[in-house]
């Protein structure tokens, strides 16, 4: 079962198949990357203009239920 979030999109012939927010190739990775070195949202928007903060929370969300089903599917093992 594959994780679906609407502002995310996984297609084999963006970014080589990576989680992107959805019209973009800003990779979800990306975002996780600079929120966790502590680079402010408004620098990350300036930075990414066809993204906006809805799209860094999607990012989360999709993460979070990879990380889910991830451990999920391990525990049914």
């Amino acid at each position: 079962m594959t994780v679906r979030h609407p502002r995310i999109n996984i297609d084999p012939n963006i970014m080589s198949g990576q989680p992107v927010i959805s019209g973009t190739r800003v990779p979800v990775s990306i975002l996780l990357i600079l929120v966790a070195d502590g680079v402010p949202i408004p620098e990350i928007l300036e930075n990414y203009p066809s993204i906006t903060e809805d799209d860094i929370r999607a990012a989360f969300r999709f993460s979070a239920a990879m990380m889910r089903r991830t451990f999920d599917d391990r525990a049914a093992a």
